[in-house]
């Protein structure tokens, strides 16, 4: 959704309102109007506790660490987005502990 939801793939023109892109600039996540993949514990944090004030969910007390590796590592690796980072449970339990 335009100016809601921002793409998973890295690369992709994304306005929205400040309120949301200096969110993803925090994170990492937006730079020059464009979604970037970001660094890997960044995205481990936003699957686990979501980004408040923002449509994204938190999913750290619905998925167990194996499953959010799996996600984080799918969505890495997916939808034109080619880092070739593999999540191990290990940094989702790490994550979880900070």
């Amino acid at each position: 959704m335009p100016g809601a939801i921002p793409p998973i793939a890295g690369g992709k023109p994304f306005t929205a309102p400040p309120a949301m892109t200096d969110l993803l600039v925090q994170r990492g996540f937006y730079n020059a109007g464009k979604i970037v993949v970001g660094p890997v514990a960044r995205h481990i944090d936003i699957v686990l506790k979501g980004i408040p004030g923002t449509p994204m969910p938190a999913f750290g007390t619905q998925l167990g660490d194996a499953d959010i590796a799996a996600l984080v590592t799918y969505e890495r690796n997916s939808f034109g987005n080619q880092t070739g980072d593999v999540v191990q449970p290990s940094a989702v339990k790490a994550a979880r502990a900070k």
